[in-house]
């Protein structure tokens, strides 16, 4: 079920670099939810997003940082954090 976005939400793939979001959801199947689930991002997690120009989303998570692809960030909904 596709998720409808609240004023606070936006989809990974949409925010800039500099800031801090929180996980509200992954759009996605089985095997997408296992994907990102086995990089350790999931609901509730913390992201700081280090760069998003259009290709793949690089973002920091405590110590750990990732490449999302920009299909896959598409897919993760994030609300800012206050």
């Amino acid at each position: 079920m596709k998720n409808i976005l609240h004023k606070n939400e936006k989809k990974l793939s949409e925010v800039q670099p500099g800031s801090t979001w929180i996980v509200v959801s992954l759009e996605g199947g089985k095997g997408f939810i296992t994907r990102l689930s086995e990089m350790g991002i999931r609901k509730d997690l913390t992201l700081e997003v280090i760069s998003n120009s259009g290709g793949p989303v690089f973002v920091k998570c405590g110590e750990s940082r990732f490449a999302i692809g920009h299909d896959m960030s598409k897919k993760i909904i994030v609300r800012k954090m206050m």
